[in-house]
C-alpha cells in the first residue's frame, strides 16, 4: 500500500509541474486547454503550419482548429511565432455533403487566400483590415477535396474566418467540423 500512496503522490507532482510549464509558456494565460488538446487529438478539423515571414519560407510550428475561424488579436498565434510578419497554412480534406454550386466566403485580416484541389477560388492576397470580404464560388462534387487556406499577418492585428455555403450547406456556415478532417 505505500508503494501505491508514493505513486500517487509522485503523479500528482507531476501533473502540477505540467501544469507549471503549461502556464509559463503559453505567457501566464489560461485558456481552455482540455479543447485545445482535444483539437490536436481529434481527427476533425484543420492542421495549420506557421510560418517565419510571409512567404511560407521557415516553419516554426504546427497545431490544429476544428473551424477556419480564428481571431489573434494582437498577440502571437502560438509560443514562438512573432507577433508580426508570419503566415499560416490551413490544410484539410473537405467532405462535400452532395454535388452542387458552393460559395465561400473569406474574411481577414491581412491576406488570404482559399484553394480547393489546388485550384484558386478566393483570392484575398493583400494588406488589409477586416472588412470587407471576398467571395468566390465553384462547382464540387460530392466526396472529398482537398482545401488549403493561405493567411499572413504583415503589422497589428489578425484574424481570419472562412464561411460556406450551398447543397444542404446553409448560408454563414463557418466551415469545419464535421466537414473537415485532418489531411
Amino acid at each position: 500500500m505505500e508503494i501505491r500512496e508514493k505513486m500517487k503522490r509522485q503523479l500528482v507532482a507531476c501533473a502540477w509541474i505540467a501544469f507549471a510549464l503549461y502556464l509559463l509558456f503559453d505567457g501566464a494565460r489560461i485558456v481552455n486547454w482540455g479543447t485545445r488538446v482535444y483539437s490536436e487529438l481529434a481527427p476533425g478539423g484543420f492542421r495549420v503550419a506557421y510560418y517565419r515571414g510571409t512567404e511560407f519560407s521557415q516553419l516554426i510550428c504546427r497545431r490544429s482548429e476544428r473551424y477556419a475561424v480564428r481571431d489573434y488579436g494582437k498577440d502571437k498565434p502560438g509560443l514562438w511565432v512573432p507577433r508580426n510578419n508570419w503566415s499560416a497554412r490551413w490544410e484539410a480534406i473537405l467532405a462535400v455533403p452532395q454535388t452542387a454550386e458552393y460559395s465561400f466566403y473569406l474574411q481577414s485580416d491581412d491576406g488570404a487566400r482559399v484553394y480547393i484541389d489546388d485550384v484558386l477560388v478566393v483570392d484575398y492576397w493583400s494588406d488589409h483590415e477586416w472588412v470587407p470580404g471576398k467571395h468566390g464560388k465553384t462547382d464540387l462534387q460530392q466526396g472529398d477535396h482537398r482545401i488549403r487556406i493561405e493567411h499572413y499577418d504583415r503589422v497589428g492585428s489578425a484574424a481570419i474566418r472562412l464561411k460556406w455555403a450551398g447543397g444542404p450547406i446553409p448560408p454563414d456556415s463557418v466551415l469545419g467540423v464535421p466537414f473537415v478532417r485532418k489531411p
